[in-house]
């Protein structure tokens, strides 16, 4: 496709996470065509996290209750040269649809048999490739040329630390002595038992670690039981644009297979995760704690599910309060490298 490339729009809709993994492509693109610009088009309630990003020119946001029709008119207004989709599902297809004579390239998904058998319980996950690399793949194929590959790295706005600065119920210097807990995540069988978190957080206070711990509106019975039962701050549930900062500024970050755990790596954050019933292998883990104790059943799915199809859920029960600690403890003294924008 040469260096002719103006503008692409880059598609991807959802979750938290997965569009902090396409923060490697960002920095490839605009490092190999320097005058691109990127439209970036996703969900509005994620919006807060990517429009101040410097490598990104302008995002659309698919509001709630806003038609396809509407949003294949909103994209197609913006005249892009090349359409890059690393969500590859219904969204991006209309968006095909609607755009038959734009270059185009989808992130390929596993087979449907293997989507069926996964969800159906009949076997474990076999797709287990970086999720990153399967960006550059996607993008490679559309743009016919190799691309450098990036770190993870999120734009930490100047003008929004005050406001996390203000929204803060302790100092910062409190903060970045302490370590975060993010006890919840999307799925129940991501997410270890609150029980175990309490006995955590009463070991690394014995060790004279402070702890603090945030979470979403919707996981406050979490984190309520949390400091309920140790003195562990509660953090309130922030806004999306502020939750990078949070993350950024803690000592360290323990939690699970979620999005604000991307957001840890991305940041630098030293980061100790706890995986249950997904593939850790799509992701990188150098210079933070990978812990998993997984049965042959595991993975079981590709995001994660309301319930263990076994009912007993050992991939995360199995895991220690000391297993944890140890991780914890073996984290760098330094923090990682911090990729700013």
């Amino acid at each position: 496709m040469g260096r002719s490339l103006r503008r692409i729009a880059v598609l991807r809709f959802s979750s938290l996470g997965d569009i902090v993994l396409t923060s490697p492509i960002l920095s490839s693109l605009r490092e190999t065509f320097p005058g691109l610009e990127l439209i970036y088009v996703t969900k509005s309630g994620f919006e807060p996290l990517i429009e101040d990003d410097p490598r990104i020119s302008k995002v659309i946001s698919h509001r709630p209750g806003e038609s396809l029709v509407s949003l294949m008119r909103r994209i197609r207004a913006e005249r892009v040269d090349a359409i890059l989709d690393l969500h590859g599902k219904w969204r991006g297809l209309a968006c095909r649809l609607s755009h038959p004579w734009t270059p185009y390239e989808t992130l390929r998904k596993p087979s449907l048999w293997e989507q069926l058998g996964v969800r159906m319980g009949w076997r474990p996950v076999t797709t287990r490739r970086p999720i990153v690399e399967r960006y550059f793949e996607t993008a490679e194929r559309l743009l016919k040329i190799p691309l450098k590959r990036s770190s993870l790295s999120l734009h930490l706005g100047e003008d929004t630390l005050e406001e996390f600065q203000e929204s803060l119920p302790i100092s910062l210097r409190e903060l970045q002595n302490s370590i975060l807990i993010v006890p919840g995540a999307q799925w129940a069988t991501k997410r270890w038992p609150v029980t175990n978190y309490v006995k955590l957080t009463t070991r690394l206070n014995a060790q004279g670690y402070q702890v603090v711990c945030t979470g979403s509106p919707n996981e406050m019975p979490l984190l309520q039981e949390l400091t309920r039962e140790t003195s562990a701050t509660l953090i309130p549930p922030m806004k999306l644009k502020l939750l990078p900062h949070l993350i950024a500024h803690a000592r360290a970050f323990i939690g699970h297979d979620s999005g604000p755990m991307h957001i840890a790596r991305s940041v630098g954050t030293p980061t100790v995760v706890l995986f249950s019933c997904t593939a850790s292998e799509q992701f990188d883990f150098t210079g933070h704690e990978l812990i998993e104790n997984p049965p042959p059943c595991s993975p079981c799915h590709f995001y994660g599910r309301p319930s263990c199809p076994k009912g007993h859920l050992k991939c995360i029960n199995d895991i220690g309060v000391e297993e944890v600690v140890s991780a914890l403890n073996r984290l760098p003294d330094e923090r990682l490298p911090l990729v700013t924008f």
